[in-house]
């Protein structure tokens, strides 16, 4: 189990020098998710065989969902109003215009 600390503990002072913002993408060893986590979990995952480092175009791909998700579209938008207009009227107020 020494072993094991000590390569994760390798892996982390790696990550360190490549990420100095303390974070990195990793993705899952079959490909199926990307996310993005502190280098300690990084490291962590990466000893364990459970994940890798996201590659250029996991990355571009993981940044592009994230920047959807930031977006509102009109209908969501919408649906957030009505169910604030449909909360005040249930807590007997009056709701936005």
């Amino acid at each position: 189990m020494t072993e094991y600390y000590q390569r994760e503990h390798a892996q982390r002072a790696t990550l360190a020098k490549s990420h100095p913002d303390g974070y990195c993408r990793v993705t899952s060893a079959n490909g199926a998710n990307t996310c993005e986590v502190a280098i300690s979990n990084a490291a962590r995952l990466l000893t364990a065989g459970s994940h890798r480092l996201a590659t250029d175009a996991e990355d571009r791909a993981f940044q592009a969902t994230q920047e959807m998700g930031r977006v509102k579209s009109p209908l969501v938008e919408s649906l957030e109003a009505a169910r604030a207009q449909f909360a005040a009227l249930m807590a007997g107020k009056e709701g936005p215009q």
